[in-house]
């Protein structure tokens, strides 16, 4: 059974690669077996079965499944988040917005349609993260160094004068943003209207912001 549903990021990520059509169907069965059983329950025969391959192949391109996993997060890790994050900011600075409402509206929005297209291998960083503080630890170092210096003057501008708006100011939209998020994540068959939440989660914080 070949595994017909690709994430973004993965996408991206496998196109870059050398990898074999067969170590990449590895990996696009790991990727889902992994955020749907979880690393730990996931066998090499569960693997070896979706990918359409021999348990004999998974181990001749992999010692093990820590290295099936390295496979899958750190070329992520590495170069196509960092990449990811380098587009979003050139496309964000190509937007012109007339308030404040509007800039967060493309920026929310935006930034919940990635999580949604590319759930499951959020979903497998995040157990990851559990068990691996330090790629937490950077993953957000590069999200502060890339999107933070590039999107706060574009927020700032709207500030009055005798209030200026701060990083901290925002963090109410990220738990409001987490909180529709994180359903989708855990469990990817539900669906989410961006369009709604997102005007939700404006409603709660313009009045605070404005």
């Amino acid at each position: 059974m070949q595994v017909n549903s690709v994430e973004t990021l993965l996408a991206n990520s496998l196109a870059q690669s050398d990898l074999s059509e067969k170590q990449q169907n590895v990996l696009k069965a790991c990727l889902k077996l992994f955020s749907e059983q979880g690393y730990d329950r996931t066998t090499t025969a569960d693997i070896a079965n979706l990918a359409g391959v021999s348990e004999g192949t998974v181990y001749k391109h992999f010692k093990n499944k820590r290295e099936i996993l390295d496979a899958l997060l750190e070329p992520l890790k590495a170069s196509v988040l960092p990449a990811v994050a380098d587009e979003f900011v050139a496309e964000t600075a190509k937007q012109h917005f007339d308030s404040l409402e509007a800039a967060l509206r493309f920026l929310v929005s935006d930034r919940m349609r990635f999580v949604l297209d590319n759930r499951l291998i959020i979903r497998v960083f995040l157990q990851e993260v559990l068990v691996n503080t330090d790629l937490f630890d950077s993953a957000l170092a590069m999200a502060k160094q890339r999107f933070v210096p590039a999107v706060m003057p574009m927020l700032v501008k709207f500030s009055q004068p005798q209030h200026p708006l701060t990083l901290e100011a925002f963090r109410p939209i990220f738990g409001l943003m987490l909180t529709y998020l994180l359903p989708v994540i855990l469990k990817p068959e539900l669906q989410l209207d961006v369009d709604q939440a997102t005007a939700k989660i404006l409603t709660n914080v313009m009045p605070a912001l404005s």
